[in-house]
């Protein structure tokens, strides 16, 4: 009979003490901590240079682009509120509809959406901001890119009816394509019915003159 030793166990495979898995769970606590306290220092730095610096420059931009035209202003101006809205809410219904089937391809649209929405958000920190490059930007604004807030405004709520409106129309549109092609479906069905009916009303036919023909040959 062969005897066997029971092989040693790992120190790591052995329980540690209760306060010693204590201490380390107040440790990896600790370290999570920092880390998130780090990171909210860096965004409240990075928003604190962000507000300082975005206004003014968008602000310089934009009158760089609209040049004191009253008609500029309000071309643009539209152009960016109504597309600068209705694209990003059109991706953010398209990341909640595949956020299941493909968290990646909805993670992407959500950051494209966000991305895209960048000009208004600029220029709402503009028009709504309280801070002295706020107040800078929509001077700069008022001179160089008259009616470009306003027109961006009235174009953001364009392009939020029109981002209300379109999955509504296309929804729409879809069950009544259904419906045309179970419709169709069933006029085709309901015509190989009748066809196949008055074949054999032919075929029935036939047999009785059949019939008519050999009872009178008797």
């Amino acid at each position: 009979m062969i005897m066997t030793t029971p092989e040693p166990v790992p120190a790591s495979a052995e329980k540690k003490p209760v306060g010693e898995r204590a201490g380390e769970m107040a440790k990896k606590g600790a370290q999570q901590v920092a880390i998130w306290v780090g990171v909210a220092v860096v965004a409240v730095i990075v928003y604190s240079i962000a507000a300082a610096v975005i206004p003014r420059w968008w602000a310089q931009r934009v009158g760089e682009w609209v040049n004191k035209s009253m008609l500029t202003g309000t071309g643009l101006g539209l152009t960016f509120g109504i597309l600068c809205t209705l694209i990003p809410l059109l991706l953010l219904v398209f990341a909640v509809k595949r956020i299941r089937r493909s968290p990646k391809l909805a993670t992407a649209a959500a950051v494209l959406a966000v991305v895209v929405a960048v000009p208004n958000l600029m220029t709402a920190s503009i028009a709504a901001g309280i801070s002295n490059a706020a107040k800078a930007g929509r001077d700069v604004m008022n001179v160089d890119a008259p009616m470009f807030r306003g027109a961006t405004l009235w174009g953001a709520i364009i392009g939020l009816v029109l981002a209300i409106a379109i999955p509504i129309a296309v929804r729409i549109y879809g069950k009544r394509r259904e419906a045309r092609k179970l419709q169709k479906a069933a006029d085709k069905a309901a015509v190989k019915q009748a066809k196949i009916a008055a074949k054999e009303e032919a075929r029935a036919e036939k047999a009785a003159a059949r019939t008519d023909h050999e009872s009178g040959d008797l």
